[in-house]
């Protein structure tokens, strides 16, 4: 995939899973420079569409740790009004609720000071690189428009949303080891994707774009979107689409 938004080489260490932010042993982060690069694509696509540049509403329904949407948060708060997220396994919302906390100055202050507590008991140089990051990731909020965030547990395949509440919805669906669909069509040529496009129709616009990433096996097709970009990043594959 050719990046056309996020295309310096630069650092992402900072965000480094368990650094500063919180990751769930066994679910692989969303690489940094990927997800920055689907946002500003999802989001010149909605600006085109809408006319207009106000803060959006950013919609994940499995969530997991939310550690990519704390990174969007960070790299791209300025565009982003509302953040809403769920998922079915309550365990991981723990940590999705501490990842979106570092968005307001309350939460990456507590953050901080857990770690200047690890440096006071350990002194380890970890410790101290976990700090410096997380002082350069507290310089980034100020220009945050993010007024609010909901975190709430919901089936993937029920969301539980005001419909046309969506700006932009960005799912990294299941797959892989560590998590799998919950589906009973076995059918060969099946895709859980097109059952979620249909449960996620009611809540979405014309005006919406839906970004779907998923494995190479796994198809993102249904009559009622139009597909705007299909790529493909090392074992995934992206889906930006528009209902219609």
């Amino acid at each position: 995939m050719q990046y056309q938004y996020a295309t310096s080489q630069q650092s992402y260490s900072d965000f480094a899973g368990g650094r500063v932010l919180h990751t769930f042993p066994g679910y692989p982060a969303f690489p940094v420079r990927l997800v920055s690069e689907l946002f500003q694509r999802a989001l010149a696509h909605w600006r085109r569409i809408n006319g207009r540049l106000s803060p959006i509403t950013l919609y994940d329904p499995c969530c997991g740790a939310a550690y990519h949407l704390a990174v969007l948060g960070l790299l791209h708060g300025r565009d982003i009004g509302t953040l809403i997220a769920s998922d079915i396994d309550t365990n991981i919302l723990t940590l999705a609720r501490r990842n979106l906390s570092l968005l307001t100055p309350v939460g990456m202050a507590q953050r901080i000071g857990e770690i200047e507590q690890l440096i006071a008991a350990y002194d380890k140089p970890s410790h101290h690189e976990a700090l410096h990051s997380a002082q350069r990731l507290q310089q980034m909020l100020p220009a945050s428009a993010i007024s609010t965030h909901h975190l709430f547990t919901a089936d993937l395949f029920q969301p539980a949303l005001r419909p046309s509440s969506i700006d932009l919805l960005f799912a990294d669906v299941p797959y892989g080891m560590m998590t799998q669909w919950q589906v009973g069509n076995s059918a060969a040529d099946y895709s859980p994707i097109h059952d979620l496009l249909v449960h996620l129709r009611p809540f979405v616009t014309p005006q919406t774009i839906v970004v779907i990433a998923s494995n190479k096996q796994q198809k993102a097709a249904h009559s009622a979107y139009r597909r705007l970009e299909h790529l493909r990043a090392g074992k995934r594959q992206i889906f930006l689409l528009q209902p219609v």
